[in-house]
This record gives structure tokens, C-alpha cells and sequence, in this order.
């Protein structure tokens, strides 16, 4: 595991897994799609994109900014086969019933 502080959209590395704590909620909703995108870039050949996310914010509009399950599904299915979608089973006390978790699989090739 390798952690990195660097612009996203420049980055051009390839990974096996991507954890997004946060991210993908604290860009400005018109960048999810593109983020997505470029996710796909990075990601090996079935390697997986996992996002702990918010439906529910206390400060809104954001950032974070909530997005439904619905919505994170339709934006994620066009990049990523979904192998799980579905409330965070725990949370930190600040965000407990707030988020929930997304896992998704880059295509494989071939």
C-alpha cells in the first residue's frame, strides 16, 4: 500500500485497488463523471475502485456533497461491475448512518 498527495486528474500510475475515503463526495458534483473516468485509467484489469460515501451531509450544501445510492450506482455502473453497494456496516460516531460503501471492478481485458 502506497499513499499519495498529488493532482488526481494527472496522476498516471496504474494500481491494483483505489480506496477513495471521501473524495469522490468533496469534488463538485459536474467532476464525479470525469473522476470516474480517470479511475478506470488507473485501475489494472480488474482491479477495484472502493468508496465509502455520504447520502446524507450535515452542512450542505457541501462539501461533502450526498449523492443517493441510486445516483453513485448510475454513475459507477458506466465505469465499474458493482459487487457492492450497500450501508456501512460501521462508521466513525460522526458519520454512523450517514455513508454508505461502494465496491467496483474495472473491466477485464480480453
Amino acid at each position: 500500500m502506497r499513499w499519495l498527495q498529488q493532482d488526481w486528474f494527472t496522476l498516471e500510475e496504474r494500481f491494483d485497488g483505489i480506496f477513495d475515503h471521501t473524495c469522490f463526495v468533496a469534488m463538485a458534483p459536474g467532476r464525479r463523471a470525469a473522476y470516474l473516468a480517470h479511475c478506470t485509467r488507473l485501475l489494472r484489469p480488474g482491479g477495484l475502485w472502493m468508496a465509502s460515501l455520504f447520502h446524507t451531509v450535515t452542512r450542505p450544501p457541501g462539501p461533502p456533497f450526498a449523492l443517493s445510492m441510486d445516483e453513485a450506482r448510475s454513475l459507477a455502473e458506466v465505469h465499474f461491475d458493482l459487487l457492492h453497494l450497500g450501508p456501512a456496516a460501521r462508521s466513525h460516531p460522526r458519520r454512523a448512518g450517514r455513508e454508505y460503501l461502494l465496491v467496483g471492478r474495472a473491466p477485464q481485458v480480453g
